[in-house]
């Protein structure tokens, strides 16, 4: 009887997770819908409501398997930045946008192989090999902004809204199949839940973590070349405060920090929904651009509180 309580208790805990970001995404619709007079629902601001939240949404559902191993990534928008740096320079030199994606794509790789072999291959602690890219690619779009400049480009269909929110439907349901329904994802969850119990599966998990990275850099890759098909050139500040809209939109989704079978990719598609009609809700409202950032942070201590508390006894802090 013990048993079945304790069961029976567990199962609502879990409901409970799975629920209340969906009803916190339900309730902030709910209130700006009201407070705005409608307003946040006009066909011009859904559309801009949907391109806040792309990039975001996007980013957190490929490097979701990072976030299922424990792990938590501070370098997406340095990342961002590089690939749209040599996209746009590859499209500069050749004066042709058919290389932009694939040399976004290899380079958001390229990094996350890095950062990989880093955290997986010399076994350290995800916070050092993701701040560390974080800085590097920072630090390599300043240097070349400091000797340079570089054309805009029009990268056509990319930047139509209907083409990019099918493509992101497409690209979230790849990522939820390989965190589902692959070793990879199987074996990103199984780490994240107890390493020791993952090792004595006999899955060779150095290669699966370094593959669910790798595929995260990827995703990034993909979603900086819509990125650019929107803002149609590169800047120091491209993917400027990314890495912290990822987080938050992990956090607000439910995602378990510490990992394990408790993450899901649902959560940073809710966590990014939440924050992009938080943002725009409050200036559609007439609240200064400025203020948003504020209750964006405080809303993010609040969220990593309530998830530390929820959490208690798992560790925390990026392994």
């Amino acid at each position: 009887m013990a048993d079945t309580g304790m069961k029976s208790g567990t199962e609502k805990k879990e409901l409970v997770r799975m629920w209340l970001p969906v009803m916190g995404l339900v309730a902030v619709i709910a209130i700006f819908g009201i407070w705005s007079g409608g307003r946040i629902f006009m066909g011009d601001n859904i559309t801009t409501i949907i391109n806040q939240a792309f990039t975001t949404m996007m980013v957190a559902s490929g490097l979701a398997m990072i976030y299922a191993q424990g792990g938590m990534d501070f370098s997406p928008g340095g990342v961002i930045a590089l690939c749209s740096l040599t996209g746009v320079a590859v499209a500069n030199a050749t004066g042709s946008i058919v290389l932009v994606l694939p040399m976004c794509i290899i380079t958001g790789i390229g990094c996350y192989a890095v950062t990989g072999i880093i955290t997986v291959g010399l076994n350290m602690n995800p916070y050092i090999g993701t701040v560390s890219m974080m800085f590097l690619t920072r630090g390599i779009v300043n240097s070349v902004f400091n000797v340079r400049s570089f054309s805009s480009i029009n990268l056509g269909i990319a930047n139509n809204i209907w083409f990019r929110f099918a493509c992101l439907i497409v690209i979230v349901f790849i990522c939820w199949i390989l965190f589902n329904r692959t070793k990879i994802g199987r074996a990103s969850q199984a780490y994240g839940e107890n390493q020791q119990a993952a090792a004595q599966t006999g899955m060779p998990l150095k290669k699966y973590r370094l593959i669910a990275y790798m595929f995260g850099g990827a995703i990034v890759g993909i979603a900086t070349f819509f990125y650019l098909a929107r803002v149609g050139n590169v800047s120091t500040s491209s993917g400027m405060n990314e890495e912290m809209n990822v987080i938050t939109a992990m956090a607000l989704g439910g995602m378990a920090m510490g990992g394990g079978v408790r993450t899901a990719i649902r959560c940073g598609v809710i966590g990014s929904l939440i924050i992009s009609l938080l943002v725009n809700g409050l200036v559609v409202c007439g609240i200064a651009v400025e203020w948003t950032h504020g209750v964006r942070g405080l809303i993010f201590l609040v969220v990593v509180a309530i998830s530390f508390v929820r959490d208690k006894g798992v560790k925390f802090l990026p392994r």
